[in-house]
């Protein structure tokens, strides 16, 4: 009879793992005894949520993990694999698979230090005495991807960052990505002020008024509900131009068509008209010199010198200038002053009075100015005041 022969099984990929003499025949102070060998487990990849593998030790933005492993059966009596238990962070090792090799998904985990533990049992009940570890680190992950989806000024035009307006007024659209927590909302920063809270929702409105003539930066970043923000902002930047600079650009436009010299010249001539106004603080004729523009807008769409798409661009920009001025604003200044100067006149009385004319545009103001002194031209002492 042959003497039987130990079986020293080790354990893979396990510091200070414990060596198991197994197998027929082992002697020991009881006599020779048959030592079944136990399962051995392996852990062959991790990966998180997006994909990316995960290395024992590592770490990952992810708050989610899946491990594949794989476990061999004892090599004496070769019982087979017949689940695994787990064990995350120290808890009791339980039931976590009845296949091999087997998929273990751990999911929505808090951020900080994790420490996976998996071990195969065979059909005896024989389970593996150096459980295969995996450690790693979920790091905090901030939103990101802060994106300006859309931008309008206060005309409803599409504006491109670099790109300018006559119009005072502005609206972003914005949106961003989730990190580790759901988006709050978001912080701004116009022309490099301190950021500050401009939306509470995860698609944020922004919106400005009143800006000054010249150029402007606006940045906006995401902001999650642990007070976390986006690293990298959105930017974008525009110019808001004066009257005159809006009808000097609106020239260029015309320029950049390429049109026959003769449509270009009668395109332009009442928009230079309309810049010596403008210069001289005359914006009535200058509204008039944009309607005459306008008009001439229509006819050259009419009779083919421009397309329709060149067309509506000007237009655009003209009624954009014009409301800049105010030019809509003065017809209906006009009739009400009408009926105010036709009250007065009916006290002929009256030998000193003094008008205030409030306006909001140079074009209105003027023209109620001469309105009023042509009305009460009769009394022997009147002022005006001009208020915008």
């Amino acid at each position: 009879m042959s003497s039987a022969i130990p079986l020293a099984v080790p354990i893979p990929n396990q510091a200070f793992a414990q060596v198991i003499v197994c197998g027929p025949g082992i002697p020991g102070p009881n006599g020779v005894m048959n030592i079944p060998c136990p399962p051995q487990t392996r852990i062959t990849s991790a990966a998180d949520a997006n994909g990316n593998a995960v290395q024992n030790g590592g770490s990952t933005v992810s708050t989610s993990i899946t491990f594949q492993v794989t476990a061999t059966p004892g090599t004496y009596p070769g019982n087979p694999i017949a689940s695994f238990q787990c064990s995350l962070d120290g808890i009791s090792f339980s039931s976590c698979s009845t296949t091999n090799p087997a998929t273990i998904s751990y999911n929505n985990l808090a951020v900080g230090q994790h420490t996976f533990e998996i071990r195969a049992v065979d059909t005896q009940g024989i389970t593996d005495p150096n459980p295969a570890t995996f450690s790693w680190t979920i790091t905090m992950q901030p939103p990101n991807h802060t994106t300006i989806t859309s931008v309008v000024d206060g005309n409803g035009a599409a504006l491109q960052s670099g790109g300018s307006t006559v119009s005072t007024s502005i609206t972003f659209q914005v949106t961003a990505t989730p990190g580790t927590n759901p988006i709050a909302g978001f912080q701004c920063s116009l022309d490099n002020s301190q950021f500050t809270s401009c939306a509470t929702t995860s698609l944020g409105t922004i919106s400005y008024n009143n800006l000054a003539a010249g150029q402007h930066k606006f940045a906006v970043r995401a902001v999650d509900t642990q007070g976390n923000t986006d690293p990298t902002p959105a930017t974008f930047s525009w110019t808001v131009l004066t009257p005159t600079q809006g009808t000097q650009n609106l020239i260029n436009t015309i320029n950049s068509f390429n049109l026959p010299k003769g449509v270009t010249t009668s395109l332009e001539a009442p928009l230079n008209t309309a810049l010596t106004r403008l210069n001289h603080n005359h914006d009535t004729p200058a509204c008039n010199q944009l309607n005459s523009f306008l008009n001439q807008v229509n006819a050259k769409q009419t009779n083919g010198q421009l397309t329709s798409q060149q067309a509506a661009e000007l237009t655009q920009q003209a009624k954009a200038i014009q409301q800049a001025i105010g030019c809509g604003n003065v017809g209906g200044m006009l009739g009400q002053t009408n009926q105010l100067l036709n009250n007065v006149a009916a006290v002929a009385e009256m030998t000193i009075m003094t008008i205030t004319i409030l306006s909001r545009s140079n074009a209105g103001c003027e023209k109620l100015k001469l309105m009023t002194q042509a009305r009460l031209s009769f009394l022997p002492t009147f002022s005006i005041t001009v208020s915008l």
